[in-house]
């Protein structure tokens, strides 16, 4: 736990999560830093969130609010709108969709966890997005939360083809976190060029 966070402590949702983030014990047991850590916390929407010890303004990141999540130190906030609601959105456009719901509930899974079982079962993790190099999504459905703070901005599928199968869904998956990451990437950008040690 982090000190000074009161146990039942009332805090927004993503803000626990955020807690629970910066907070965490370090791979090699190291003591955690809060102020040297970004929480990203993904549910409908998407939450990027950092701490200071003192008022840090970013552009296109709301903030900086005090005491929000962790007491004493000020929290900036990014995030993306809809993040896995436009997964979720672009999965479901897709005609193989009803296939991965067949095929998830046939080994007691998850569509998402079907899908991840099944890009892993391909390769490493890392190879994964070799199979997005010509699909390429930006996943602004609601508009551009964080840092363009864009709320007409709308979304884009490049070079999407035709392939009806489980493949071309799996294709059409991993360039939806493609997209997520690199709009993630923008933010932590906002953060660092304002100074923000992460």
């Amino acid at each position: 736990l982090v000190p000074g966070i009161a146990v039942g402590a009332a805090l927004i949702d993503a803000h626990a999560g955020g807690v629970g983030t910066v907070g965490a014990i370090g791979p090699n047991g190291e003591a955690p830093d809060p102020l040297a850590r970004v929480a990203y916390i993904m549910g409908t929407s998407a939450c990027i969130m950092a701490s200071t010890e003192s008022p840090l303004f970013v552009k296109g990141i709301w903030g900086p609010y005090q005491s929000a999540m962790i007491p004493g130190l000020w929290l900036n906030e990014g995030g993306q709108s809809a993040a896995g609601a436009a997964i979720d959105y672009l999965l479901r456009l897709h005609p193989a969709f009803p296939d991965l719901e067949t095929r998830a509930k046939a080994d007691a899974l998850a569509p998402l966890e079907w899908l991840e079982k099944a890009i892993l079962a391909r390769g490493p993790a890392s190879d994964a997005v070799l199979a997005t190099q010509n699909l390429h999504i930006v996943p602004d459905l609601l508009g551009n939360r964080s840092p363009f703070a864009d709320p007409d901005a709308r979304g884009v599928i490049l070079g999407l083809d035709m392939e009806p199968g489980i493949d071309g869904l799996i294709r059409l998956y991993l360039a939806a976190l493609c997209g997520l990451g690199y709009s993630t990437a923008q933010v932590i950008d906002a953060f660092r060029t304002a100074g923000q040690a992460c």
